[in-house]
């Protein structure tokens, strides 16, 4: 990921990275109407290449750089994790070390209750708030196989682990989004 200037990303702007979008899709209609052997393949990752571009683009739009959830402690509002990581039984909190001593746990899994309010409680009660953060992102294709991949803007752990981030809000609230 590198973001040289304000409104790109990896170097070109939002502009630029519409236009390959715009040449990809070009090539999925051409290839559509020939309709000869390289088929639906080459449509589909045509098709593809122009939805990460977009992607791209949008990213280029923010300077590079997205938002991501954060957790932080509630009563001082300093950052006891920036990694909220998938697991077997859901999401969980991989804490720093201050985090840890204070939980008496490195990991912490998100609660599960139905509504925000009940589920910003519950972190309440575990001496914690979910906030958010704006972060340096890159674009990658995500998806459990091959029907499903999509383009999707995450953040650069590196940049997290480093502590390059700017905290946005300690607290999103009762009816706050975490992710």
């Amino acid at each position: 990921m590198t973001t040289t200037e304000t409104g790109t990303y990896q170097g070109m702007t939002a502009e630029e990275w519409r236009a390959k979008a715009r040449g990809s899709e070009q090539r999925r209609a051409e290839s559509w109407e020939r309709s000869d052997t390289d088929g639906f393949m080459s449509q589909w990752a045509s098709g593809l290449m122009a939805q990460e571009y977009e992607e791209c683009a949008d990213l280029a739009e923010k300077d590079g750089m997205t938002t991501t959830p954060a957790l932080f402690f509630a009563d001082t509002g300093e950052v006891a994790s920036t990694h909220l990581n998938d697991g077997r039984w859901g999401q969980y909190w991989v804490l720093n070390d201050k985090a840890t001593a204070f939980f008496g746990k490195r990991f912490l899994n998100r609660s599960n209750a139905e509504s925000p309010a009940k589920r910003r409680d519950a972190m309440v009660k575990r001496g914690f708030t979910v906030g958010r953060v704006k972060v340096a992102g890159h674009v990658q294709m995500r998806g459990a196989n091959v029907t499903s991949v999509r383009p999707v803007t995450l953040p650069v752990v590196e940049e997290l682990k480093g502590g390059n981030y700017e905290v946005l809000t300690t607290d999103v609230g009762p009816e706050g989004r975490e992710n």
